[in-house]
């Protein structure tokens, strides 16, 4: 069961909440601003608009699906199963999945990985999170391997990036 709060999204409003919450659906035609702690996620919704989506901490948790012009992580964490359709500018942590879970994340456009970012990875012995780009991808960062349970052969090669 979701916890859901009640608030209104406008234009150039800020989520801005306490706590975990699932954000009211659907959002349409907005720029968004997630600026605190907690998680959001957009499971089972989808947010579709024009206009863009900044994130400066917190988690915002993609299961379904996003789309914007463009999509800001400059804090907190970006994660999830689900598909962005936007350019993406990561300067924070990037969690395809979900902590402790491999999972794929798709992005319907590019990736931009800035110096400060960190793609984290869990792994099992038979299977990794991983980030699907169907446009260019600029990485710079950090990679972050978070193993699971299990046993891992001495050589185990994993696609944890693919971009055109």
């Amino acid at each position: 069961m979701a916890v859901q709060l009640a608030f209104a999204i406008s234009a150039g409003s800020a989520i801005a909440p306490a706590h975990a919450q699932q954000i009211p659906c659907p959002i349409d035609n907005t720029t968004v601003t997630l600026s605190a702690d907690g998680t959001n996620t957009t499971n089972p919704c989808d947010i579709t608009g024009t206009g863009t989506l900044t994130q400066s901490a917190g988690t915002l948790q993609v299961d379904g699906s996003l789309t914007q012009s463009a999509v800001t992580i400059n804090g907190g964490t970006l994660t999830g199963t689900g598909t962005i359709t936007a350019p993406v500018t990561n300067s924070a942590t990037l969690l395809p999945g979900a902590a402790g879970a491999p999972g794929t994340l798709t992005i319907n456009g590019s990736l931009v990985q800035n110096p400060s970012a960190v793609l984290v990875v869990n792994v099992t012995p038979t299977q990794a999170a991983q980030v699907v780009i169907t446009g260019p991808a600029s990485l710079a960062g950090t990679v972050q391997v978070v193993p699971g349970t299990g046993s891992f052969a001495p050589t185990t090669n994993y696609t944890i990036l693919t971009a055109s």
